[in-house]
């Protein structure tokens, strides 16, 4: 039997018995979560509480946080900061990728990376980037949970590439893609190559925008484009021209040929599309070739096609010129239709034309008749050589061809001299065989010129008065009419080559000069001259009654006219023939004693020499003053030598005499000295009163000496103490005037000073004047240097 103490044992033996049962089952049943190569840390090292609850747990499979909580806490979040996510790590599905306790993968990854990765990118499978390439490893581009870049790879997409792709950036010229963009741009990683042309334009899809495309974009871009980097500009296969005379080498021959499109064939095509036929560029379509070939718009007078931008009109521009004659009877049709053809017509237009354009008219090499001699040479001499050359070759010939030999344009019985000769008929005054269509009066057509003067007399026979004794006849006849004449038309009356007195004084040039020079030349001189014979010396003609008048009208032209003129005759003071002037020295007195007639006189009245100042016909002012009321200093000058002197080589000038007024101070005609029109005193001392400076105070202001104390009538002051004052005013009986220390005129010191003046019989005054801040520093014999400051 057993005992109670016995009996107790039993139910502690059973728990134990059945906690090893469980205990061994538990261990039996998660033996497959950890028995993988790889095991979860927490699993190894048996902390299972690290992420199960036993007892309170807060999510699904006992875990104590929901994931992807619960994974964070070992581990970061993969996807903080950065802006792409990977769809299952965005929403926190670790475990869709990952078992949470071992793996036979590293990573506890479910799947080795290809199969896990296509299990959901099922289109990425297979291509260039597929499994032969990085051996089932999508996550040598990719970070299979977050990236800052698009498509999460890991870096930027470039650079990603060209850690195997190094060779694409390697070349001097790299795609603005590949720099800039990133690889991705262009390439689907997981397609397989090469690019259709589609995706270049996707940025570049100007290319395409004409109408005509480049054939060898049906191609695609790299018939001619390197697609990452090249040794060529725009990463070009070749350099140009050879890239495109790979297709076109026909076009390398002619004008435009390998010399020509070194400097590009894009210069004139462009190279994928365009509106124009031959993929021509707009500019070159437009005709303005001008961009290489300068020179022709220089022209000053270009040739049509040139002037209207149509080149390609004249020009193929793969064939080698020049351009045959056919080419320029396309536009210039008829030019050879003619019975008789020039023979420089025949070789080519290029000989006496410039295809593009010249200077001159009708596009010409060389002027005419120069270009014309440099074959026909033979034709300068002769009645109807150099002279009618110079006008034009094709007055009288065709320069292409023409029904008449010698190429010549008229029938020689139509023909009639005002053809050629036109501008003998136009002037204003027309020679009346001319005019009559007579020429052979005068001409015999097929010899040389001039025509003699005999021929002229044979109608003009009163020129010369026939052979009448003691009649003198003007030499130029002996020359011949046309010495004075022109024998066809002139603009001139009695068709003279140019007008009177010009043409007089051509001979005659000692006559411009003297009385009766230019002012009545001005006028005609046949007037008193017959211009071929007269039975009078000097050729005159008989005057008759003619008066002075009749000629000298503009002596009473001035409104204020001298009384002589109607009380006396010209000749009682005028020798005609003599150079004026030509009255005696008192003439002028004998009418105005008053002038002169008193004691003290000015210079010039006292000496007769009236009419330096005056005109003794008329004038401007009742005065009859040649300078209207007034003499000009310049007059005054004239005379006053010394002062003019003084004026050449003194900086200080008084302002009427700086202003041309001499008379605002002085008479013209008498007074006493120094022929002032006011009182001024010109003795050493002078009691001070104010009529005694009224010359002064005309234009200055009293206050400038009368004030004792001032700051604003004068800058000659201590202070406020007037120095003027003390030197003009003194005690009022003994003040000096103003001419002691000034200079009416001019001086080589400030403000008028003198340099030395006369004092007395023995002495002169001597003044050194010199300015300085604000005042000024005065020495003179009468007493030491004083200073004033203001």
């Amino acid at each position: 039997m057993f005992s109670a103490k016995k009996f107790s044992i039993i139910p502690v033996l059973i728990l134990l018995i059945l906690s090893l049962a469980v205990t061994s089952w538990a261990q039996y049943r998660h033996k497959k979560l950890f028995e993988d190569r790889y095991v979860h840390e927490p699993v190894a090292t048996g902390e299972c509480t690290v992420c199960h609850g036993m007892h309170f747990p807060e999510a699904p499979g006992q875990l104590v946080q929901p994931v992807p909580l619960l994974c964070f806490e070992c581990h970061d979040n993969p996807a903080s900061g950065k802006p792409y996510l990977h769809s299952p790590a965005g929403e926190g599905q670790c475990m869709a990728c990952h078992y949470p306790h071992s793996s036979s993968r590293p990573g506890l990854t479910k799947r080795s990376t290809v199969p896990l990765c296509t299990g959901c990118h099922k289109k990425k499978e297979g291509g260039r980037h597929g499994e032969a390439v990085f051996e089932g490893d999508c996550t040598r581009c990719h970070d299979p949970h977050a990236s800052g870049v698009k498509y999460l790879l890991k870096g930027v997409a470039k650079g990603d590439c060209v850690t195997c792709h190094q060779v694409i950036t390697e070349e001097a010229f790299v795609h603005t893609a590949v720099k800039e963009s990133g690889c991705p741009e262009c390439h689907n990683p997981h397609s397989s190559p090469p690019l259709a042309t589609l995706p270049c334009l996707q940025c570049h899809s100007d290319l395409l925008g004409g109408a005509l495309v480049h054939e060898a974009m049906e191609e695609g871009c790299a018939a001619c484009h390197m697609s990452h980097s090249g040794q060529e500009p725009m990463q070009l296969n070749e350099s140009l021209p050879d890239l495109c005379l790979g297709c076109h080498d026909e076009m390398s021959a002619g004008r435009h040929g390998k010399m020509s499109v070194g400097l590009g064939c894009t210069r004139c095509h462009t190279p994928h599309s365009s509106e124009a036929p031959g993929l021509l560029t707009d500019s070159v379509r437009r005709g303005q070739c001008a961009a290489c070939h300068v020179e022709i718009v220089l022209k000053e007078v270009p040739h049509t096609p040139v002037s209207t931008n149509r080149c390609q009109r004249c020009h193929d521009p793969h064939t080698r010129p020049p351009v045959p004659i056919a080419l320029c009877q396309d536009c210039h049709g008829g030019i050879l239709d003619g019975r008789y053809d020039h023979e420089a017509a025949l070789e080519g237009c290029g000989n006496c034309h410039d295809a593009h354009g010249s200077s001159l008219p009708d596009n010409l090499t060389a002027l005419v008749p120069e270009l014309c001699t440099d074959c026909h040479g033979e034709m300068e001499g002769g009645r109807h050589g150099d002279i009618l050359l110079s006008t034009e070759c094709g007055s009288c010939h065709d320069p292409h061809s023409a029904l008449q030999p010698k190429l010549l344009t008229m029938l020689k019985e139509k023909a009639s001299c005002s053809t050629c000769h036109r501008s003998q008929s136009e002037g204003k005054v027309v020679h009346t065989p001319v005019r009559s269509a007579g020429c052979d009066q005068c001409h015999a057509p097929h010899v040389e010129p001039p025509v003699p003067t005999t021929q002229c007399t044979d109608c003009h026979t009163d020129i010369t008065g026939g052979t009448t004794e003691g009649l003198f006849r003007h030499a130029a006849l002996e020359e011949g009419c046309d010495a004075c004449h022109d024998t066809h038309t002139s603009g001139q009356g009695n068709l003279l080559t140019t007008g009177i007195p010009d043409l007089c004084l051509q001979c005659h040039d000692e006559k411009r000069w003297g009385k009766h020079g230019d002012t009545v030349l001005d006028e005609e001189c046949g007037s008193c001259h017959e211009p071929h014979a007269s039975s009078r010396k000097g050729l005159l003609r008989v005057l008759g009654d003619r008066s002075c008048p009749s000629c000298h009208s503009e002596k009473r032209s001035g409104p204020y006219v001298h009384s002589a003129l109607s009380e006396f005759e010209c000749g009682d003071c005028h020798d005609p023939h003599a150079d004026p002037p030509v009255m005696p020295p008192l003439a002028c007195q004998s009418c105005h004693p008053d002038i002169s007639d008193r004691s003290v006189s000015h210079g010039t009245p006292s000496l007769g020499r009236c009419l330096e100042c005056h005109d003794p016909h008329s004038a401007g002012s009742i005065a009859s003053v040649q300078h209207e009321e007034s003499t000009g200093r310049d007059d005054c000058l004239e005379c006053h030598r010394d002062i003019a002197r003084k004026l050449e080589r003194e900086r200080t000038i008084h302002a009427p005499v700086s202003g041309d007024e001499c008379t605002v101070c002085h008479t013209n005609h008498s007074g006493e000295p120094p022929f002032t029109k006011q009182v001024f005193s010109n003795t050493k001392y002078v009691p001070y009163d104010p009529e005694s400076y009224e010359l002064c105070f005309s234009c200055h202001s009293p206050g400038l000496v009368q004030v004792k104390y001032t700051e604003t009538d004068t800058g000659f002051r201590q202070n406020r103490w007037n120095l003027h004052n003390l030197h003009v005013v003194r005690d009022g009986e003994r003040g000096f005037s103003c001419w002691v220390c000034h200079d009416s005129h001019s001086s080589d010191q400030a403000h008028l000073l003198n340099r030395e003046v006369p004092f007395n019989t023995a002495y002169n005054l001597k003044i050194e004047f010199k300015k300085i801040d604000n005042g000024g520093e005065c020495r003179t014999n009468c007493h030491t240097v004083k200073e004033y400051l203001r």
